[in-house]
């Protein structure tokens, strides 16, 4: 009987321990689930998996935007060296014509007396010019009228050829109905070659 007692106390205590056990793991791993899931402990799982999904993507997407920010930046760049280049480009344009090289300015120390004109071909130095005698009217005087509006032409159109000191003639045209004195002389007026005329009374009985 006593080989008994102990051998039935001995199972009782093991079948205890077993159990006790056994709880202990349930209880640590149902711990481990509700701690994971958030259940219980007043943790909102889905704003911490957002968080840790942010704490993963965020690191990439710096990456990400700083090279987009450094591409807009080369572009940018890039944009700037071609407005430049295309301003030096054009201004060497300008430059590549030889006779940009080779013009001359005159300067004129009397404007209203002298005209100078210069072409590529001119050459750098100073020039003086000397009047030795002024140029003075040469008049002419035509035959006489009897008046300043009698025809000359029968009242039809004529043309006048003129020329000064031997130098190409000039054509005046004189429409029909002004060939008399007073309409030539207006007409040689307002041609503006050079040359004035004007009606004159020479106190003559016949044609004055």
């Amino acid at each position: 009987m006593a080989t008994t007692a102990v051998s039935s106390t001995s199972s009782t205590a093991a079948t205890t321990a077993t159990t006790s056990t056994t709880a202990t793991t349930a209880k640590t791993a149902a711990a481990q689930i509700i701690a994971s899931l958030g259940t219980g402990s007043g943790i909102d799982t889905t704003a911490l998996a957002q968080s840790l999904a942010d704490a993963e993507i965020s690191p990439q997407k710096s990456l990400i935007n700083d090279k987009i920010t450094k591409a807009q930046n080369r572009i940018s760049g890039y944009a700037a060296i071609k407005y430049v280049v295309s301003n030096l480009q054009a201004a060497f344009t300008d430059l590549k014509d030889k006779s940009s090289f080779n013009s001359l300015t005159a300067t004129n120390s009397q404007p209203n007396s002298v005209s100078i004109t210069t072409t590529a071909n001119a050459a750098a130095g100073t020039h003086s010019i000397v009047v030795n005698s002024l140029a003075t009217a040469d008049k002419k005087l035509s035959d006489g009228f009897a008046s300043g509006s009698v025809a000359l032409n029968g009242g039809a159109a004529m043309s006048l050829s003129l020329s000064v000191h031997g130098a190409t003639a000039t054509s005046i045209d004189i429409p029909a109905g002004f060939d008399t004195p007073g309409g030539i002389v207006g007409y040689i007026n307002a041609a503006n070659k050079g040359i004035t005329a004007q009606l004159i009374n020479t106190g003559e009985a016949s044609n004055p």
